[in-house]
């Protein structure tokens, strides 16, 4: 009963490849290898190397025809004789979905994705219902449409393709003239999930290989996950027919957070991170980019770690300039003592280097909420060192007028004001000497 089934089968794949260009070589493997079923799944046992490497060069179209023939998958083995067919073939299957909690747990869905969101989340549970698909998200950037696509591929088990991607595999396999191999790895894939689309915009060959791509999924009724920043009709070089493709299914914008999402997101993204005060002033003027609100927690909470009060946190997170605190001065005083900046941050103590240690020490040390733990920090060195520096440079700005005139320069260019409450006392300025 078996060898008949099997022989219908052959004869089945041999008229549908008819016009296929290697159709005499697929004729000749299917005539002298064995076919054998095992659960609804296909096996073929392809009898020597050639014939292997026959197989497996167009696994993908063999594979595509036979899931067209309504079965469930398709295996290929190697076998020295076709009369030796291993029995209980292992049948691969795929992993299991992870945990919905464990996949969505940093992602912080609002009132703007909150659509986006549960389409993919539906592919966890039911990534096979044909009418979920092709799922297609567009939206501006930052807000989370690459983390949801990247989601999807987890859940479905593949992998995220990238419109570069998707068009250096083509690139690649016309060079070598080899098209072939290209339409056999993506038919092979389970699942067509590709991102930034709005990239094929001028590339007439991929967009034609895409569409062929995307139209053989959709016909196998297979997951399809495609993310753009517009709407495909406002893309005036995909063609009616991609259009019509791309927009058979879902359709979802996403939008970005309002005013009042941004500080609920920002107090979460913070709270996650184990810190349990946020001060209200951090909720000042915030971006709509998702992304964005993840920068502002990550520069805050990096600020406080290193022992900065929590005003000047706020400043430095809020702040455009996502630098270093400090990197600005270095480089300009690195600049004004002809030193460079490696041999300032290294061990060095030639007389350059030691004079632009001792100004920068003074420097930072009087920034706005500047200590000698974040200057230790910011010039690669001891605590003990930079008191030493500090002691050094208060001296020195006593005793050098030189030495002092480029220090005020440099202070007064980054609003830093000299006040050393513990000089010696001096008439005219009430006990802090001020230099300017």
């Amino acid at each position: 009963m078996e060898i008949s089934k099997s022989k219908k089968l052959k004869e089945k794949i041999i008229q549908k490849i008819k016009l296929e260009p290697n159709f005499f070589l697929l004729t000749s493997l299917l005539r002298t290898s064995k076919i054998t079923f095992q659960e609804n799944t296909v096996i073929l046992a392809a009898s020597g190397r050639y014939n292997f490497k026959v197989a497996e060069k167009n696994f993908g179209l063999l594979k595509k025809i036979i899931i067209n023939l309504n079965y469930k998958d398709f295996k290929l083995i190697e076998s020295i004789s076709s009369k030796k067919i291993p029995k209980n073939v292992p049948i691969i299957t795929k992993k299991k979905p992870r945990a919905k909690k464990e996949i969505f747990n940093d992602f912080h869905p609002y009132r703007g994705v909150e659509n986006a969101f549960r389409a993919i989340a539906s592919t966890t549970t039911n990534k096979l219902e044909n009418q979920l698909f092709p799922i297609f998200l567009y939206g501006p950037p930052g807000i989370g449409k690459t983390h949801l696509l990247n989601i999807a591929a987890k859940n479905l088990d593949d992998r995220v393709f990238t419109s570069d991607e998707f068009t250096q595999k083509l690139v690649d396999s016309v060079e070598k003239k080899d098209l072939n191999s290209f339409k056999s790895y993506f038919f092979s894939q389970s699942s067509l999930l590709v991102d930034d689309i709005q990239k094929f915009i001028g590339r007439k060959r991929t967009l034609q290989e895409f569409f062929n791509v995307f139209d053989s999924f959709l016909t196998r009724s297979r997951p399809i996950v495609i993310v753009a920043d517009r709407h495909p009709r406002t893309i005036r070089e995909f063609s009616p027919r991609l259009i019509s493709r791309l927009t058979a299914g879902l359709v979802i914008k996403m939008s970005p957070p309002l005013e009042k999402e941004r500080e609920i997101l920002l107090s979460k993204i913070i709270k996650e991170k184990n810190s349990d005060t946020i001060p209200t002033n951090l909720f000042q003027k915030l971006p709509a980019d998702v992304r964005a609100l993840k920068g502002i927690a990550t520069r805050f909470l990096w600020s406080k770690s290193i022992g900065n009060p929590e005003d000047y946190s706020v400043s430095f997170a809020l702040s455009t300039d996502t630098s270093l605190p400090g990197s600005s001065l270095l480089d300009e005083i690195c600049n004004v003592f002809n030193v460079s900046k490696s041999s300032l941050l290294s061990g060095s103590r030639s007389r350059e280097v030691v004079l632009a240690r001792q100004a920068a020490s003074v420097l930072l040390c009087n920034r706005p909420n500047g200590c000698k733990a974040s200057s230790s920090r910011v010039l690669n060195v001891k605590k003990s060192a930079i008191t030493y520096s500090l002691k050094k440079g208060k001296e020195k700005l006593k005793k050098d007028s030189f030495f002092k005139s480029q220090v005020k320069s440099i202070a007064i260019n980054h609003g830093i004001s000299l006040d050393f409450s513990n000089q010696d006392v001096n008439p005219e300025n009430n006990g802090n000497l001020t230099l300017f």
